[in-house]
């Protein structure tokens, strides 16, 4: 299965290194075979790496060229055939050839739905297109239906009103420039040849119009590369790697592996797994977001709002890089990859067992919980009323920045996915009111707008309100060496 990603970087509401993510079924990683801690000395310790990366060779090659994005498709300096482009939208007519753009500078943006950044570069783009004139075609593509993106633009155009054109249910020029994340852009000069393919950083008024002048573009390459991976499953394949009885319980730690993005899957708290084991898996997270999952009380890591990075050198941990050069500062020993295995019985030392992992590997560092004063954002009762009971029993959750639905889920499921528009704000969400039945919601407004959604949730007797109270704050802070604290 390709992994099609969301690019990160400052473009998504997050000024920092992005919020980890929650991924449908895997990402997060931990390494831990039973008995690991009982060998932290001399020739356990050396023997587990020797065979440890023997095994991860073995089950994590290295990526070659061959799965570079747009390796079988088209390149800078390359003519773009004549394709017919159908189901557009904003457009004179539902479909058209790319020789319809001849004599024009066509960007063509791919995009999706439910990627934060590809949203935000839409005013950006719409402005751009105003600006620049007749010279200009932006052409936002997605290989998505039009069931589900005829009604989000419609619902986005309500919110905030632009004219751009779209296509939907695209594959012609998904195959003519294959990717990895999103968002993607390909420049097709006024003659019909490759000029640039880049990230949502090159998209500026000053790199345009050099673009159109025919001047030489001064723009980084978008590297992507395109990898095979099954979400639903382990990271890493290690069930059976001495041809013995099979691994019960394990974790392992790698640097950086590109293609797989940024984010993380945790079901130590499902109840209903019946795989035989529970999982944490970790993609390209920095170690203080590893310690975000590791210190949490539940399947929710620590974000950004309730982290305190109290080390002298941040710039191990954190960044303000986007695009590129974020991918970039991961992949320079700033990103990894972390999966704990355990089996159903070993899933209350299992965020233990993580906790232990990242204090061998990154002993400069040391992390603590406690509570400080802190702008809260509760979600509360207004009225005695009963919320409406869930009237069915399948759940099902979908948000994104135009609002969505929650079917028989919890109000904490409804905090979880509000939270993710909400990390530029600096409020940490709290659920104070104390309801606990699964509920059916539907809510259509801007999830930055703390005002339009509180106008959605009084139909349901609920009110977002600011508040200053003691919450959970993760401090991670240098580690003082044991000598060091000898000598004192």
């Amino acid at each position: 299965m390709k992994l099609k990603i969301g690019f990160p970087g400052k473009l998504l509401p997050f000024g920092k290194v992005p919020t980890i993510q929650e991924m449908p079924a895997g990402n997060s990683v931990n390494v831990d075979f039973d008995g690991l801690k009982h060998a932290r000395s001399g020739i356990y310790i050396a023997l587990f790496y020797i065979l440890l990366m023997i095994l991860l060779m073995t089950i994590f090659p290295t990526v070659s060229k061959a799965q570079l994005a747009g390796h079988d498709g088209l390149a800078i300096g390359d003519n773009v055939p004549d394709v017919t482009i159908n189901n557009m939208i904003g457009y004179k007519s539902s479909s058209a050839k790319l020789s319809d753009f001849k004599g024009k500078l066509l960007i063509i943006d791919f995009w999706a739905t439910w990627c934060s950044p590809c949203i935000h570069m839409i005013p950006k783009m719409d402005s751009l297109q105003k600006e620049l004139g007749p010279d200009l075609q932006f052409l936002s593509v997605t290989d998505q239906p039009g069931k589900t993106v005829v009604p989000f633009l419609e619902r986005l155009k309500k919110q905030h009103p632009f004219s751009l054109t779209e296509a939907y249910s695209d594959s012609v020029l998904n195959k003519l420039f294959p990717h990895g994340s999103l968002p993607h852009y390909v420049w097709i000069d006024r003659n019909g040849v490759v000029i640039a393919i880049t990230g949502y950083e090159a998209i500026n008024s000053s790199k345009i119009r050099k673009a159109l002048n025919g001047g030489k573009m001064d723009v980084g390459l978008k590297r992507d590369i395109i990898v095979d991976y099954n979400s639903i499953k382990p990271l890493f394949d290690i069930s059976n790697p001495s041809g013995n009885q099979e691994i019960k319980s394990y974790s392992i730690l790698t640097a950086y592996k590109p293609g797989l993005g940024c984010g993380y899957y945790n079901d130590l708290f499902n109840k209903n797994i019946t795989t035989g084991y529970h999982r944490i898996t970790a993609l390209n997270l920095t170690i203080a977001q590893l310690y975000q999952i590791a210190m949490s009380k539940s399947a929710r890591a620590f974000d950004w709002n309730q982290t305190n990075l109290a080390v002298k050198d941040t710039t191990m941990l954190n960044t303000s890089l986007s695009g590129q050069a974020f991918v970039d500062w991961l992949d320079n020993k700033k990103g990894f990859c972390y999966e704990l295995v355990v089996a159903n019985r070993d899933t209350g030392e299992a965020l233990a067992k993580m906790r232990m992992d990242l204090e061998f590997y990154f002993p400069q560092y040391k992390a603590i919980v406690k509570q400080q004063q802190k702008s809260c954002l509760a979600l509360v009762r207004t009225k005695s009323t009963t919320i409406p009971v869930s009237s069915t029993g399948k759940s099902s959750v979908a948000f994104d920045v135009t609002g969505g639905n929650l079917i028989n889920c919890n109000l904490n499921v409804f905090l979880s996915r509000f939270r993710v528009f909400q990390q530029e704000s600096g409020l940490i969400l709290k659920n104070e009111t104390g309801y606990t039945a699964q509920v059916d919601m539907d809510i259509e407004a801007d999830m930055r707008d703390i005002d339009q959604v509180n106008e959605q949730l009084d139909k349901y007797g609920l009110k977002l309100i600011r508040k200053l109270e003691k919450a959970d704050v993760l401090t991670i802070s240098d580690s003082v060496p044991q000598i060091a604290k000898i000598n004192k």
